[in-house]
C-alpha cells in the first residue's frame, strides 16, 4: 500500500505558482493583484489537500470503502446532518464548521479577483459548481478504489455553499467599511 499525503499539492504546486507570478510580475501586473492571485493558488492548492487526500495505491477496495460506494453516497439533503447532531460538539464543529471554512476564501478572494463574483447570484453559481466538483473528484476516488475515509455528500455541497456565502458577507462588509467616508468628485478626487 502507498500514501499519498494531503501537503503533496502545496508542496508540488507552490514552485508552479512561485515561476507564474514571478512571469506576471515581469509582465507588468500589479504587486497586490499577484500577490492576491498567489494566495488564491495556494488555497485551491490547500483545497485540493484537504478534500481529495490522503489517496492511497496498492489497496483491496474493501480495505477502502469498507461498504461499498453506496454506504459512501448520500444524496438526500440534510441527511448527514441530521445524523451528526446527537454525537457529539467535536464531529459536530468539524463536519459542520468545517466544511463552511473550507469555502469562505473562495467568498472573499472571489470577488476582489473577478468581477462577476461580486453579485450574489455569480458567488453562488461558482460555489456551488466548485463544491460539486470536489464532491465529483470525491466520488471518482471512490470507485477508483483510492480514496480513504471519504464520502460524497449533498450536504457537503450546501456547508461549502454557506461558506462561500459568508466569506462574500465578508467581503461586502470589508468593502462597505473601507468606503465609507470616502466620496470620489466627478474628477475622480477623493474628498472625505
Amino acid at each position: 500500500m502507498y500514501l499519498i499525503d494531503g501537503p503533496i499539492p502545496l508542496l508540488v504546486g507552490t514552485p508552479f505558482v512561485v515561476i507564474w507570478c514571478a512571469a506576471r510580475l515581469i509582465r507588468g501586473a500589479s504587486r497586490s493583484r499577484v500577490a492576491l492571485e498567489a494566495l488564491f493558488a495556494l488555497y485551491v492548492l490547500g483545497l485540493l489537500g484537504v478534500t481529495l487526500f490522503p489517496i492511497l495505491l496498492g489497496t483491496p477496495p474493501e480495505d477502502v470503502l469498507g461498504g461499498g460506494i453506496a454506504d459512501s453516497v448520500n444524496l438526500v439533503p440534510l441527511r448527514s446532518l441530521a445524523g451528526i447532531i446527537g454525537v457529539g460538539h467535536r464531529q459536530v464543529l468539524r463536519q459542520i464548521g468545517g466544511n463552511i471554512v473550507l469555502f469562505v476564501p473562495l467568498g472573499v478572494m472571489g470577488p476582489l479577483l473577478w468581477p462577476r463574483m461580486r453579485s450574489i447570484g455569480g458567488l453562488l453559481v461558482v460555489g456551488v459548481v466548485a463544491s460539486v466538483t470536489v464532491e465529483l473528484l470525491q466520488l471518482a476516488q471512490l470507485g477508483a478504489h483510492v480514496a480513504f475515509a471519504r464520502s460524497v455528500d449533498i450536504d457537503d455541497v450546501l456547508l461549502n455553499t454557506c461558506g462561500a456565502l459568508v466569506g462574500w458577507g465578508l467581503w461586502r462588509v470589508a468593502r462597505a467599511l473601507t468606503n465609507k467616508g470616502i466620496e470620489r468628485t466627478a474628477s475622480g478626487r477623493i474628498n472625505q
